[in-house]
This record gives structure tokens, C-alpha cells and sequence, in this order.
């Protein structure tokens, strides 16, 4: 193919190759009278993307290997895999099928069904019959790559997929691509970080290319985005959403990373914490709370990390924070992978050095004190995504209020909840008072110490939530 990279036509050959026997077992024409057209497939893949929480939506992908980073795991059944990734917060999967390259075929597609999330197949699509079969595997899109699909071949295989009910994503690693991407008029667009030609990534470039795509495209940032400053860069660049491969592949936990990329791209802003049963949790997130807490240090809602695994079961994409006093940092990384968790919030006498550069959040404990509580958010701004403003009287779980006027300027200072004998009769009252992102509620939201009064939690929900959106409305 003329123009095409020497290392991409060796992989369209295999490609090609591999295609042609599939369409002697089963020909194009077999394919077509089988797999009826289902529109409901491009919706469910859009829509999965447009209503991402945060805004913005995590396409998380299972694949084997590749030429650049070689195998990245060979071990962990995708389907399980893929479960992981849909407990962990992505909001679709990319499938990668392509087998001479990156280990993978077309069947995988129909293995992780059971995730849940719309499939994106992700392969070197070169005719009719990859469009059809991609529908007849389970795909709801299919990618097509603009280096590999020069002159009318965009265009035609993109007619196909549309006809046969699929979303399609287009690829583009330049200007003049990305401009026939966008003629075509797919689905999405999405930017490529890494050159085709010798595999290397440029986030610079990709960022750049993504502020001239329009926002009725569905933005796609991909390739080399490996941390949540990664993310929020292509967020800032225009991205409505980032196909993320090898950091997952690789993550001890993906679904812990999921879940603290989520956490740290959309901070929530009602907390219930103290959680100790699966009831409770499902209760709190039918409530509408944004984010449970559990406890492991010594109190009346202490859990181990069995039940810290079935709470985080329960509430399902709901992100849940274990709160720890004077834990290790390998004890608070040993629990947040063991069990799945979110992040971690650290209420003693951690120091910020020996929690840097964790892969997931770290939410830091603030007292409410005018004299300390402005140095420890200082001390702590550059490891800490969040801060809780409580009682200075304890580690937490005190049930006493802090002073609003003091934290209120606390809470200018850097993103906090607002924590602390909070209750439905007066966190309208405090979130008014104190302007803080967001509430963090527990001992008064109880019927009994560690039992949590499902009542209680709605109206605590309702209450805050209203006054937050009203603080909200006039800043």
C-alpha cells in the first residue's frame, strides 16, 4: 500500500491474510443474511460515552501484546479481566482482534460479553466482511484506522458500518487524516499518541490535534496515557473520553486504578462513610451518595477486608474510600488492591513523603483548627486529591461539628468535604455556611453504631445535595 509505513503494511498483510481465510469458512454474503443490522448497538456505545460520570468516559482495553510493548499478560482470562475493568468504573471496552501482532481474534469480543460494557473492536478493519463479522462477534463499534484506509476506503467502510447498526471510531495521528476523518462523518474521532511509523508517543501532538476536533464528535484520546494527569491533560485538550490499553494491562489492580482515575476526575461530593454491610452500601447508593467510606482503624464501623470486598461489591461503580489511622503505606496499598477500593484517606500522623506517587487517590484528614489546619493542607497539597475537614478533637468519627467560620477558609484553600457531626437537619445549614465541594457523613446517619438507617441516609442525601447545588449555582 503505497505511503503506508513499512511496519503498519507488514501487519495489514498479516491482516488481509487472516481475513481472506475467514471469508473462505464463511463468505461476505453469509455474514450478511446472518447478522441482522441492530442500531440499537451504535446508541449503546455512543450514549455509554456521552453519559460518562464525570463527563468523561473511560474506554478501558484488553489486549495480549503488542510490537511496542511486547506481552503485557498472557495470563488473566479476558472475561475476567474484563469484569474487573467494569467494576473498576470503564465505561466501554476496546477488544483488541488482531492476531499475528497482538495475540488477540475475533472471538474475544463474544468472552467478554458478560462484562457488561459496549465492545468496541479494535483491529485493523480492511473490508466488508470485518464490519459484518464484528457485528456477529458482539462488536457495538469498530475502529477504523485513516493510515491504513486511504482514498474512498474510509468513507465506504464507514457506510458499512453504519448500515449494519455499529458506532464507528475513526483514527487519525495528523492533521491532514483527522481531516478526512471528520469528513466522513463518524461517531467519534479519536486522536492517536503514537506514530504508526516508529511507534513513538507524543502527547503534545495528540494534545494539539484534539482542540481542532468539534464537540459533536465524540473526542477519543489514544495511546500513552498511563496516569490521571495523563487523563485530565487530554480532558483539558478537548478529549471527551480516553481509550487507555498498557497502564491497565500492566496495574497489579485495574480495577483499583479505574476506580481512583474516576475518583480523582470527578471528586465526589457526598460521602457516606462508616459503611460495614453490603446492605448498607446499596442502601447509601440508592440513596445517591457519590462515594462510601469504610473504616479499618479501631472503631464501632471497623471492618476487615472480607467485608470491605463485599461492600465495594455492592456498591458496585460507586467508588469506595477505606479510611486508615497510622497504616503503612504498604498496608494502605495491600488493602486498596486487596479489596478494590477507591482510594485511601489518612487520618493520623502520616507524613506526605512516604505516600507519593501511589496509583490511586489519597484523601487527607484535616483538622479544623485555625492555628495547624492551613499547614497540613500546605504539607500536603501535592499528594493529597482531597482533604476532609473534621473536629480537631479526634482522628475522626467524633460526631462533633468543626467551627464553620474556620473551615470555610480551609475550604478555599484546596477541594474538601465537609465532615463532622453532619446530619439531615443541619448540612444545608453547614454547606452554606462552609462552601466546600462536597459532605461526608456517618455517626449520625445510624440507627445504631455501624448500622446505618437507610431513612436517614436518603433524607441526608437529599439535603445536601440541594444545598451544594445551590452553593454551587451562585459561585
Amino acid at each position: 500500500m503505497s505511503g503506508v509505513p513499512d511496519r503498519l503494511e507488514k501487519i495489514l498483510r498479516d491482516v488481509r491474510a487472516r481475513a481472506a481465510a475467514r471469508r473462505l469458512a464463511v463468505p461476505l454474503q453469509t455474514l450478511r443474511s446472518e447478522n441482522r443490522a441492530d442500531p440499537a448497538r451504535r446508541r449503546r456505545f455512543v450514549t455509554a460515552l456521552r453519559s460518562a460520570r464525570g463527563a468523561f468516559g473511560l474506554i478501558a482495553e484488553c489486549k495480549r501484546r503488542s510490537p511496542s510493548a511486547g506481552v503485557l499478560d498472557a495470563e488473566t482470562p479476558l472475561a475476567e479481566r474484563a469484569r474487573s475493568y467494569a467494576r473498576g468504573g470503564a465505561d466501554a471496552l476496546s477488544v483488541l482482534t488482531e492476531q499475528d501482532h497482538f495475540g488477540g481474534a475475533p472471538e474475544d469480543l463474544a468472552a467478554v460479553e458478560n462484562s457488561g460494557l459496549p465492545r468496541l473492536r479494535k483491529d485493523f478493519i480492511l473490508d466488508e466482511g470485518m464490519v459484518w463479522e464484528s457485528l456477529g462477534y458482539g462488536a457495538d463499534a469498530v475502529l477504523l484506522i485513516a493510515e491504513a484506509l486511504p482514498g474512498a476506503a474510509l468513507a465506504e467502510l464507514r457506510a458499512c458500518a453504519s448500515e449494519a447498526g455499529l458506532a464507528v471510531l475513526i483514527e487519525a495521528h495528523d492533521a491532514e487524516q483527522l481531516e478526512r476523518a471528520i469528513v466522513v462523518a463518524p461517531d467519534c474521532v479519536g486522536v492517536n499518541a503514537r506514530d504508526l511509523r516508529d511507534f513513538r508517543v507524543d502527547l503534545d501532538r495528540a494534545a494539539t490535534l484534539l482542540t481542532t476536533i468539534p464537540n459533536s464528535f465524540v473526542r477519543i484520546a489514544e495511546s500513552g496515557i498511563h496516569s490521571v494527569d495523563d487523563l485530565r491533560r487530554m480532558r483539558a485538550a478537548g478529549a471527551d473520553a480516553a481509550l487507555v490499553g498498557e497502564a491497565l494491562m500492566r496495574a497489579a489492580s485495574p480495577e483499583a486504578v479505574l476506580r481512583g482515575w474516576r475518583t480523582l476526575l470527578a471528586p465526589p461530593r457526598i460521602k457516606v462513610c462508616g459503611i460495614t454491610s453490603a446492605g448498607d452500601a446499596r442502601a447509601a447508593v440508592a440513596a445517591g451518595a457519590d462515594a462510601l467510606g469504610v473504616v479499618f482503624a479501631a472503631s464501632p464501623r471497623q471492618i476487615d477486608r472480607t467485608r470491605a470486598v463485599e461492600v465495594v461489591r455492592a456498591a458496585e461503580r460507586v467508588p469506595v474510600i477505606g479510611v486508615f489511622v497510622d497504616a503503612s503505606r504498604a498496608e494502605v496499598e495491600a488493602m486498596v488492591h486487596g479489596a478494590g477500593l477507591a482510594g485511601a484517606q489518612l487520618c493520623g500522623s502520616e507524613q506526605p513523603a512516604d505516600f507519593a506517587g501511589l496509583p490511586f487517590p489519597i484523601w487527607r484528614q484535616v483538622a479544623v483548627d485555625p492555628m495547624v489546619g492551613a499547614a497540613v493542607i500546605a504539607r500536603w497539597r501535592e499528594v493529597a486529591a482531597l482533604f476532609v475537614l473534621d473536629h480537631p478533637s479526634g482522628p475522626g468519627g467524633t460526631g462533633r461539628t468543626p467551627a464553620p467560620e474556620v473551615a470555610r477558609r480551609l475550604a478555599a484553600l484546596a477541594p474538601c468535604l465537609l465532615a463532622g457531626g453532619l446530619g439531615p437537619d443541619n448540612v444545608g445549614a453547614l454547606a452554606t455556611a462552609v462552601a466546600p465541594h462536597g459532605v461526608d457523613a456517618s455517626s449520625r446517619l445510624e440507627s445504631a453504631p455501624g448500622i446505618k438507617d437507610a431513612a436517614l441516609v436518603k433524607e441526608f442525601v437529599n439535603a445536601a445535595r440541594a444545598a451544594l447545588d445551590r452553593e454551587a449555582a451562585h459561585a
